[in-house]
């Protein structure tokens, strides 16, 4: 399978019932939230253990798409970012709502442990991608 192949496994598998699971909910725990791509992104290293580990090839990363993905740059893909919002004790003191301020999730990646026959979900995220409604200074 090519490598764009395994990329286009890899959307649809983010695509998944993901957004449905907190969109079930009676209450806001998330807002939606777009990325702010980066300007000429470049692949410096991937760890293909970990890659392993989520049962993907890690030449997949290596294509002009998933670089696209990786910096932000969701144009042309069926995906919809969130920002969780949370909620707990800060230094002590209850803070009251919080939030992802620097965190993005572009989805959930469901994985199968071939060798203990359990499955995983790996929430996928940017971080450092932009503003959030959770930021500091949003």
């Amino acid at each position: 399978m090519s490598a764009v192949n395994t990329f286009d496994n890899l959307i649809n598998s983010l695509n998944s019932d993901f957004f449905d699971h907190f969109n079930s909910k009676d209450i806001d725990i998330f807002s939606n939230c777009q990325p702010t791509p980066l300007e000429n992104p470049r692949l410096i290293h991937v760890n293909k253990r970990f890659c392993i580990e989520l049962g993907l090839k890690h030449n997949i990363f290596e294509t002009e798409r998933a670089k696209d993905l990786m910096s932000g740059n969701l144009a042309g893909l069926s995906l919809k970012p969130i920002s969780v919002v949370y909620s707990g004790h800060q230094f002590g003191t209850w803070a009251g709502q919080l939030g992802d301020g620097r965190a993005i999730t572009l989805g959930e990646l469901a994985t199968k442990d071939q060798t203990r026959q359990i499955e995983s979900l790996w929430d996928i995220q940017l971080k450092g991608a932009g503003l959030t409604p959770y930021s500091r200074f949003a």
